[in-house]
Order: C-alpha cells, then structure tokens, then sequence
C-alpha cells in the first residue's frame, strides 16, 4: 500500500492542471507546461484564418495577442468563401481535450458596426494547455458552419 508523504491537491482530484499546484513538481506533464512540445496548437499571427464548410473567420484583433492565460478579448471577421462579410450569429465553446471540460464562463459575443465583424469576450482560458475554441455559426437562413481555432496556453 502505497501512502502520500502530503496530501493530495484539490486540483488534482478534480483533475485540474497539476501545474497550477506548486506542490505537485513530481507530476510529469510536460505538454501542459510547455506549449514548445506541443504539437497540435496553431501557431497565432494577426489575421489568421480558420474555415469551415462555406464560412472562414479571421482574427483582427487578440488582447492578449497571442491568446494566453486569463480572460482574452477578440475581434473576428466571419466571411463566405467569395470573400464577403456574412451577417451570422456565433456560438462560442471552449474546451481542453486532454482535461476533458471547458471553461465555465461563457463568452459573449457583440456585432460591431462593421457587417461581418465581431468582439467576442472573455475568452477565458483559465489554465495552461491546449485550448480549443470552438465558433458555431448560423447564418439567417438557418444555414449552420463551424471553425475551430487551437492555442496552447503556457503556465
């Protein structure tokens, strides 16, 4: 029988990222810890793009830039394959796939003056790891698209 010299964190239990427990150096997770070893994240830059079947986003705008820790704040343009700006309505998820949950804070997501361009905010990516946003679009005429955008969040 095994016992622990300490006791076991909270976050580990409820399996959160041991990284957020200073006590737990002797948890190895080094993809969680260091977004150079990952490997399935995008790589962010001003303007990048993400499409779906018929609809492609772009992000304008990032606070932070890139994506880290915390609450971010982005500005996208939704646009059709031709290039036009597309009036939708946006569904924002998040979620970690190697935690298996997503952040509890639900994103909202405002049209600018500008058709096609929208604020979505907090991003909230609470915890260091490989995050997935998720945007469900839906345009007016019941027409239904998703893009995905990948970032790791270092500790």
């Amino acid at each position: 029988m095994r016992v622990l010299a300490r006791p076991v964190p909270l976050l580990l239990v409820l399996g959160c990222d041991p990284a957020d427990d200073p006590d737990a150096a002797d948890v190895d997770e080094p993809a969680a810890r260091d977004c150079a070893l990952e490997t399935r994240a995008d790589d962010y830059a001003l303007g990048m793009r993400r499409s779906g079947e018929r609809i492609a986003v772009a992000i304008l705008e990032a606070t932070p830039a890139p994506p880290s820790r915390g609450d971010n704040t982005w500005r996208v343009r939704v646009q059709d394959d031709a290039g036009l700006p597309q009036p939708v309505t946006i569904e924002v998820s998040t979620f970690m796939p190697d935690h298996q949950h997503g952040s509890s804070i639900a994103a909202q997501v405002e049209a600018t003056e500008v058709t096609g361009e929208f604020v979505i905010s907090p991003v909230n990516l609470f915890m260091p790891g490989l995050w997935e946003v998720t945007l469900d679009l839906r345009q007016g005429d019941g027409l239904e698209d998703a893009v995905v955008f990948r970032f790791c969040v270092d500790p």
